[in-house]
C-alpha cells in the first residue's frame, strides 16, 4: 500500500517537471501572450460595447424620464380631479399613454439587465448606477401600470347608469384602487446612496411621487370602502334642507328637517317637516349647547330650540351635534348623523340626473335655482308652498336611483363633490369610521384655523340672493406682523319685481318694503388679534380654533352699505385661506391684481400681495358706542332702529331705580345733562363695571 502511494506521487512530480520544462520554451511564451491578448481584446471590446450600449440606454432613459415627468403631471392632475370631484375628462388617451410607457419602461429594464451590460454590472461604482437605473425603470413601469388601472375606475363609473346598483359599481372601483395600491406597495427604487447626481434626482422624484400617489390611493380605498358601508346601511341621518335666499350666518337657513335613510345602496328622503311650525320647537333646556364659544356668541338666539337659528358658526360638527340631539328629542329615535343640503346642492343633483317635474311644472338646473331662490314665493298659500317644497326635495333625492334619468354614477358623484367643495353639502356622523370618511371627502364643514369666511344672516326678508357682496382686502406691514383690513361692500340688487313675500314683513317697525336687516358675519384665523369693525358688533372673539366678528347691517331697498373689519396676523404668517360661504351669488374677492370668488377655497399668499403704507385712518378703531348699541339691540331679535332707544329716558330710569349708583361720575354727568348722548355711553364703558352695563341692558329691555 505504501509502495503504491509512493509510485503515484513520483509520476505526478515527473509530469509537473515536464510541463514546466515545456513552458520555458520560447514558443510557449508567445502562445500565452496571444491568449492573454485575445482575452484582453474580448474584454475591452465587451466593455466598449457595454459602454456604448450604456450611453444608448442613457438616451432612452432620458427620453423616458421626460415622458414620465409629463405623465406624472397628467396623473397628478387626473387624481386631483378625482379626489376633488372635478371631471378629469376623457381618460382613454391618458390610459393609452400610460400603457405605452409601461411597455417602454419594461423594455428598458430588460435591456439594462441584458448580457451586453454584464461587464458594467461587475465594476463596483458603475454597477451601482446600472442597478439603480434598472430598478427605477422597473418602478416606473409599476407606477404607470397602476395609473392605467386607475383610469379604468372613471371608465367604469361613466359606463354605469343610475339604474345600476351603486354598490356593484363601487365594488369594481374598490378592486381597481386596491390593485393599484398593492402594486405600488412592492416597488423597489434600488440603491439610495453613491449615485450620480442625475440618478439621485430621478430617484428622489420617483420616491416623492410614489409616496404621494400611495397616500391618495390609500385615502381613495378607505373612502370607497366606507362609502359602500354607509350606502349599504342601515343608516338614519337627520336631513336639513337649507334655503340660500334666507341665509343664517355661514349657510342657508334650515327650513325643513326630516330623515335621509340608506338601505342596500338606496338613499331615501322622507318625513320632511317645516321647521317654522310650533310643533318643531324644542323645549328650552332639553338640548344644552355644549360648545362654549357657540353658546356665548349665539346662545341668545336659541339655536338649540329653533332649527332656523343654527347657522351662527361655520363649524358644522358643532351645529350637527346639536341638530342630532334636537331630532332625537323630537322623534325619540336613534340618529346616526346629520346631512345638510342647500338649494345649490339640489341644483347640482338635477344637473346630473336631468330635469325634475313637480305639479306639472318641469325645471332644469338653472330654472330650479331661480324657483328655489325667488319663484316659489309667488305661491301665496304658505302651507301649500312648504308642502310642495318637501315633495320637490324628496323627488330630487329619489332621482338618484331613477333608471329613467340615464345619469351615470360618475355624474352623480361629481354632483355631490361639487356641492361639498362649495359647502352646499355637509355631513357629520357619530360613528368614527363614517366621520373619517366624510372628513376624507372634505364634507364635514370643519373650519381650518387659517380660514377667512364671509357670511350674512337675514332676519326679516329673503333677499340674500339679491345681495352682491365684494370684499377688498388691504394689507399693511406692521412691526410685529401684518395688519389686514377687509372692506366689505354690500349692494341690494333686487329688481323690485320679486314676489312680495321675498321682501319680508315690515308692518311691525314701519320700515320700507325690501329693507334688509341682519348681521354680517366674518370668520377669521385663530391667530388673529386686534379684532375691530366700524359696525355695531354682536360677536367679537373666539369661535373654536378661529375668531369671529359679526356686526349689525341695515340696508335700504336698492342701497349699498360698506363695512370694514380689521385684524392683525403675527409675524411669520405666510397665508390665509378664503373658504366658501355657500352664499348665492358667490362672494367676490378683489385682490387688486386678480379677482376670485368664494365658490371654492383659495389661498391668499401674504408674501406676494401688494402692501399699502399704513395711516392713522386706515385701520378700524373699535367704536365703543356702536358696541353698546349692538348690545342693546340684542334684546330685540327684530333689530328695531337703534335710534328708537330713548337713551336719556333709559338712563334716567336706571338712575331713578337705583340701578346706577348716584355717586358715580356717570350719575354726575347725567345730572349735568350737558354731555352728548354718545359720551354718556362712553362714560359707562370707561367705568369698567360689567354689572353696571348688564343692569343698564336689563333696564333698556323694559323700555323698548
Amino acid at each position: 500500500m505504501v509502495r503504491a502511494q509512493s509510485t503515484a506521487g513520483g509520476m505526478n512530480q515527473r509530469r509537473y517537471c515536464q510541463f514546466m520544462a515545456r513552458s520555458r520554451r520560447p514558443g510557449s511564451h508567445r502562445a500565452l501572450r496571444q491568449v492573454l491578448l485575445i482575452t484582453g481584446l474580448v474584454v475591452a471590446t465587451w466593455l466598449a460595447i457595454g459602454a456604448v450600449r450604456l450611453v444608448q440606454l442613457h438616451g432612452e432613459a432620458t427620453k423616458d424620464n421626460h415622458q414620465l415627468q409629463s405623465l406624472r403631471t397628467d396623473m397628478d392632475r387626473f387624481s386631483q380631479s378625482l379626489s376633488s370631484g372635478k371631471d378629469p375628462g376623457d381618460s382613454s388617451d391618458l390610459k393609452l399613454r400610460l400603457q405605452r410607457e409601461t411597455a417602454e419602461l419594461q423594455s428598458l429594464e430588460s435591456k439594462l439587465g441584458g448580457l451586453s451590460l454584464l461587464p458594467m454590472r461587475v465594476i463596483p461604482v458603475v454597477s451601482r448606477q446600472v442597478a439603480s437605473a434598472r430598478d427605477l425603470a422597473a418602478a416606473g413601469a409599476q407606477v404607470t401600470a397602476a395609473g392605467a388601472r386607475l383610469t379604468q375606475v372613471t371608465e367604469d363609473l361613466r359606463s354605469s347608469s343610475s339604474g345600476d346598483p351603486i354598490l356593484v359599481t363601487l365594488a369594481r372601483a374598490d378592486r381597481a384602487v386596491a390593485a393599484a395600491d398593492r402594486s405600488l406597495g412592492h416597488i423597489d427604487l434600488g440603491p439610495k446612496s453613491l449615485l450620480l447626481p442625475s440618478l439621485g434626482r430621478a430617484r428622489a422624484r420617483a420616491d416623492a411621487f410614489t409616496e404621494h400617489l400611495t397616500t391618495r390611493l390609500d385615502t381613495a380605498s378607505t373612502v370607497v370602502h366606507q362609502l359602500s358601508a354607509v350606502l349599504a346601511g342601515p343608516r338614519n341621518y337627520v336631513l336639513l334642507t337649507a334655503n340660500n335666499a334666507e341665509m343664517s350666518g355661514f349657510g342657508g337657513r334650515d327650513l325643513q328637517v326630516g330623515w335621509m335613510r340608506t338601505r342596500h345602496g338606496k338613499v331615501k328622503a322622507s318625513g320632511l317637516r317645516d321647521t317654522n311650525q310650533a310643533s318643531e320647537i324644542i323645549a328650552p333646556g332639553a338640548v344644552p349647547i355644549t360648545d362654549r364659544d357657540f353658546a356665548q356668541n349665539w346662545g341668545w338666539l336659541g339655536p338649540s330650540n329653533l332649527w332656523t337659528t343654527l347657522g351662527g358658526t361655520p363649524r358644522f360638527p358643532v351645529i350637527a351635534n346639536i341638530a342630532a340631539r334636537m331630532w332625537a328629542v323630537r322623534t325619540h329615535s336613534h340618529v346616526d348623523g346629520v346631512i345638510s343640503l342647500d338649494d345649490e346642492a339640489l341644483v347640482n343633483i338635477v344637473k346630473a340626473t336631468g330635469p325634475v317635474t313637480i305639479d306639472d311644472a318641469t325645471y332644469n338646473a338653472d330654472q330650479l335655482r331661480q324657483n328655489l331662490l325667488v319663484g316659489q314665493y309667488a305661491i301665496t298659500d304658505v302651507a301649500k308652498r312648504r308642502a310642495r317644497l318637501a315633495r320637490l326635495t324628496a323627488t330630487i333625492m329619489g332621482s338618484l336611483q331613477n333608471p329613467r334619468n340615464h345619469a351615470n354614477h360618475f355624474a352623480i358623484l361629481k354632483a355631490f363633490a361639487d356641492s361639498i367643495r362649495g359647502r352646499h353639502l355637509m355631513a357629520w356622523s357619530a360613528a368614527k369610521p363614517d366621520e373619517a370618511m366624510w372628513e376624507d371627502l372634505g364634507a364635514t364643514g370643519q373650519v381650518s384655523p387659517s380660514d377667512v369666511i364671509i357670511g350674512t344672516t337675514s332676519l326679516i326678508s329673503k333677499l340674500d340672493s339679491s345681495l352682491k357682496i365684494v370684499v377688498k382686502p388691504t394689507f399693511l406691514p406692521a412691526a410685529s406682523g401684518e395688519d389686514v383690513l377687509l372692506t366689505i361692500r354690500i349692494h341690494d340688487a333686487a329688481t323690485g319685481h320679486e314676489p312680495s313675500y321675498v321682501f319680508g314683513s315690515t308692518a311691525a317697525d314701519h320700515r320700507p318694503l325690501g329693507f334688509y336687516g341682519g348681521f354680517l358675519c366674518v370668520e377669521l384665523p385663530g391667530g388673529a388679534t386686534k379684532l375691530a369693525t366700524d359696525g355695531a358688533p354682536v360677536v367679537l372673539g373666539p369661535d373654536g380654533a378661529s375668531k369671529q366678528v359679526s356686526t349689525v347691517i341695515e340696508l335700504a331697498p336698492g342701497g349699498t352699505l360698506t363695512r370694514r373689519v380689521s385684524f392683525h396676523l403675527q409675524a411669520g404668517t405666510k397665508s390665509f385661506t378664503v373658504g366658501p360661504s355657500s352664499h348665492l351669488p358667490d362672494i367676490t374677492w378683489d385682490l387688486g391684481t386678480t379677482t376670485r370668488t368664494d365658490s371654492e377655497p383659495f389661498t391668499v399668499d401674504l408674501r406676494t400681495v401688494p402692501r399699502t403704507p399704513p395711516t392713522k385712518q386706515t385701520l378700524v378703531q373699535l367704536d365703543t358706542v356702536a358696541r353698546i348699541k349692538a348690545q342693546l339691540a340684542r334684546v330685540n331679535l327684530q333689530l328695531g332702529p337703534l335710534a328708537s332707544i330713548d337713551t336719556r329716558t333709559v338712563l334716567n330710569a336706571a338712575l331713578n331705580s337705583h340701578v346706577l349708583p348716584a355717586t358715580t361720575g356717570f350719575a354726575s354727568s347725567l345730572k349735568q345733562a350737558s354731555a352728548p348722548l354718545p359720551d354718556l355711553f362712553t362714560i359707562v364703558v370707561d367705568l369698567g363695571e360689567k354689572r353696571l352695563l348688564e343692569s343698564l341692558l336689563a333696564t333698556a329691555q323694559g323700555h323698548r
